[in-house]
């Protein structure tokens, strides 16, 4: 297991890559969304994956597993960029404290009431890796 869905991140650098993938999902699905428990095999330059979760902003949207805010935020505390986060110039902000996953209460037009998220990041460009494919 390379990444945990409640914070746990191996060391190593087959883990940075998908260390960097969990912090590339939660900024490119605009602070909603992160890939976690990422877990597998590494052979060969390639990675199989199994039994991924999604993470969502709202808890338990993906099942029991689906450990929302919580485990997004022990990532997040855990996490530091490495050199392929720094490449494609993800925001190490979205480390920090304000900018952890943040929910308020909202109240649908039935009544009932959920947590959606508030944004909190501005959305990710890939500006290197479009100058790095022209060259």
């Amino acid at each position: 297991k390379w990444v945990g869905n409640n914070g746990f991140i191996a060391s190593g650098p087959e883990a940075e890559i998908m260390e960097c993938l969990a912090h590339y999902s939660w900024i490119r699905t605009k602070n909603m969304f992160m890939l976690a428990d990422l877990q597998g095999i590494y052979r060969d330059g390639v990675y199989t994956l199994t039994d991924c979760q999604v993470l969502s902003a709202k808890t338990k949207f993906f099942g029991a597993a689906d450990t929302g805010v919580e485990g997004i935020n022990k990532f997040l505390a855990n996490h530091r960029c490495g050199a392929l986060c720094k490449r494609l110039e993800l925001d190490p902000a979205s480390q920090t404290r304000k900018n952890r996953a943040q929910l308020q209460l909202v109240e649908d037009k039935h009544g009932n009431q959920q947590h959606q998220p508030q944004q909190t990041t501005q959305e990710w460009q890939p500006k290197k890796l479009e100058e790095d494919r022209q060259h």
